[in-house]
């Protein structure tokens, strides 16, 4: 009944020449969708929107500063929920990019979402630097990476170099993962170009091969993050959104700041 909502925060200067911008993952709430998750997965899913989450919390930091280059960050808002009209198995849907996708499973609907939005993104911003998008995308980073770390994935040895150095001096944890090409033909499909997720190994790694379908070319980098505290630790004295990947970003928006 909620239709979805494509949020965009603008920080722009007359002498910037160039942008950068994020793309948040912001699915309200997900059931799964009618591939709907059991009921022990789902207790927490109000956290799916900790990508966009992680985002409106970069923006309120930018708004105290000013910034030697154009920011654009965009919400990618949806609720995956069930009804007649809902999604399903086996359909064919036409991507913004004009690239067919055969709906493999309905819970992997985030990709779906993201894909929409860093399609437009890297078409309609001029001098596009990077795109950096930020989800909670699969589970099985954290079965790789455990809840701490977010798992990083680039086209560019440069942007992902300093992703990791951020990470690195804020505490804000990522480690690269490899966007391993062989990988795409689990994607394969009958019907469309290719599908939406597949059913092998490597889950966050195909997750991710997805994404950089729709990226155009533009340098680019998928943070796939937890976000969610199951229990108070350390500074966190309660279990909730953690804000994973906010300092991250705001150590890597420093050091553009310094060049």
């Amino acid at each position: 009944e909620q239709e979805p909502q494509l949020l965009r925060i603008s920080y722009s200067h007359p002498k910037n020449k160039k942008a950068i911008a994020f793309v948040g993952k912001g699915i309200t709430f997900d059931t799964g969708g009618l591939d709907l998750k059991p009921s022990s997965a789902m207790r927490l899913m109000k956290k799916d929107m900790g990508g966009a989450a992680c985002l409106l919390g970069l923006a309120q930091y930018i708004n105290n500063y000013e910034w030697p280059v154009n920011i654009e960050i965009f919400l990618a808002l949806a609720e995956n929920s069930v009804d007649g009209k809902s999604f399903r198995p086996s359909d064919v849907i036409v991507s913004r990019s004009g690239q067919s996708v055969e709906i493999d499973n309905t819970d992997a609907e985030g990709r779906l979402v993201l894909a929409d939005s860093l399609d437009f993104v890297t078409k309609e911003i001029k001098e596009l630097d990077s795109v950096i998008n930020v989800a909670t995308l699969t589970g099985a980073i954290k079965v790789a990476l455990g809840a701490e770390i977010a798992g990083l994935f680039s086209n560019s040895d440069e942007l992902s170099g300093q992703l990791v150095k951020s990470a690195q001096q804020s505490g804000d944890l990522c480690w690269r993962m490899p966007l391993m090409e062989k990988y795409a033909s689990s994607l394969s499909s009958s019907f469309a170009d290719f599908k939406n997720s597949s059913e092998g190994f490597g889950g966050a790694i195909t997750a991710a091969l997805f994404l950089q379908k729709f990226v155009n070319n533009k340098n680019w980098a998928h943070l796939d993050i937890y976000a969610w505290n199951d229990k108070p630790t350390g500074s966190l004295s309660m279990s909730g959104g953690n804000g994973q990947g906010v300092q991250l970003l705001i150590e890597y928006l420093q050091h553009l700041q310094l060049k």
